[in-house]
């Protein structure tokens, strides 16, 4: 059963004292690295004398609540416009984060230690938080249950890259789109093609430089509704305090739900769908962004879903608002890139991280954009 202390006081969380009493991160991380998934203690008594029992997530949202009352937390809908800081956290799934999970990424369960440390240290200076969720089903088109072997006619190994020469010869779709019986081979020459024509909200078109890539046939995760698809535990805790602490609730944003396109970017699928506006550019996330000092992005993985969050966040402040990009703050030790793939030989077919890094660096020098550590400013985000 969860014991509550007396709430943290700000001065305290300063003083190297941040996390709320119930907060075990080496206690979670021992039982995440072994692939269990804890479930809370479920009920601790109310404080009126009425003898009901409250569940974890109840006295999670009561411990924030005292200790927003004790401390004079103003809610974050008080924030001026302009001031305060956002927090982008991309795709924090257990598929993702957990040493188990079905396309685990090297590193992430230790940065997700870090991450949901630093929000506990900034609950009072963090202002707006989006977080996304990769949602996927059985069928999709870069599952392995969307293809064929023409070799065996079975299902492919996951982690096969398909180029244009590969369709048909070798991968054989199992299912066409009824709408537009070409759409396979247009998804893989558009996912190749070096420029691509995207919209800003308003409907301008916008040509943009692209990243090159053959569509990756991935393992099945993040199967909706599945455990592995949900928010790991230590992120949806502090998700919850923060929530009740500054009286705001976190901003989901599900991903990926269309079987016919991939959907790296947190603001927009690989290759948009004209018939399905959700695959297009999120406009509503973009505008409420504009309205903070700082904007920080961390997540999962480097290599691919963050990077193309933050190629979708370049291009559109670079057409819009270029001060904007100033305001990107990537928290570096708090995302990680998927391992590097080998072939049966032992041979390495690509290394994503060593691929990647590289524009990180190259989005400091060029756009401003401001690499950032938790451990900076004490730990603490930047004043706004």
């Amino acid at each position: 059963m969860p014991q509550f202390g007396a709430p943290l006081s700000v001065q305290q969380m300063y003083n190297g004292k941040p996390y709320p009493s119930f907060y075990n991160p080496v206690a979670d991380l021992k039982e995440y690295e072994q692939g269990i998934l804890r479930v809370k203690p479920g009920w601790t008594p109310y404080g009126d004398k009425s003898g009901r029992m409250m569940n974890w997530q109840d006295s999670l949202i009561t411990e924030a609540v005292k200790w927003r009352q004790a401390n004079n937390i103003p809610s974050a809908f008080a924030t001026p416009q302009g001031r305060g800081n956002a927090l982008i956290i991309v795709d924090g799934n257990n598929d993702f984060v957990l040493p188990t999970g079905n396309l685990s990424v090297p590193g992430a369960l230790q940065d997700m230690e870090r991450i949901t440390s630093w929000i506990y240290r900034n609950v009072h200076n963090l202002d707006h938080i989006v977080a996304s969720i990769d949602a996927h089903l059985p069928i999709q088109i870069f599952h392995r249950l969307f293809w064929l072997m023409r070799s065996n006619a079975f299902l492919p190994d996951p982690m096969q890259m398909v180029n244009l020469a590969d369709l048909n010869s070798s991968f054989v779709p199992m299912y066409r789109p009824d709408w537009d019986q070409d759409w396979v081979q247009h998804y893989i020459e558009k996912l190749g093609e070096k420029d691509a024509v995207v919209y800003l909200p308003d409907g301008t078109p916008v040509t943009i430089e692209k990243s090159l890539k053959a569509l990756m046939i991935w393992t099945t995760h993040c199967l909706i509704g599945s455990i592995n698809q949900a928010l790991n535990p230590m992120l949806h805790d502090v998700l919850t305090f923060w929530s009740a602490a500054r009286a705001k609730n976190w901003v989901p944003l599900e991903k990926g739900t269309n079987e016919w396109t991939e959907w790296y970017s947190i603001l927009q699928a690989d290759v948009a769908i004209a018939s399905d506006t959700f695959t297009q550019i999120n406009a509503k996330i973009l505008d409420a962004l504009m309205n903070y000092k700082h904007i920080y992005v961390c997540g999962w993985a480097k290599s691919h879903c963050v990077f193309e969050t933050i190629k979708s966040l370049v291009w559109f402040f670079k057409h819009t608002n270029p001060a904007m990009l100033k305001r990107l703050h990537l928290v570096m030790d708090g995302m990680s890139s998927v391992g590097p793939i080998y072939d049966a030989n032992g041979n390495l077919i690509v290394d994503f991280e060593a691929a990647c890094q590289p524009q990180y660096e190259q989005w400091a020098k060029d756009e401003g954009i401001n690499l950032v550590y938790t451990t900076d400013n004490g730990g603490m985000m930047l004043a706004a």
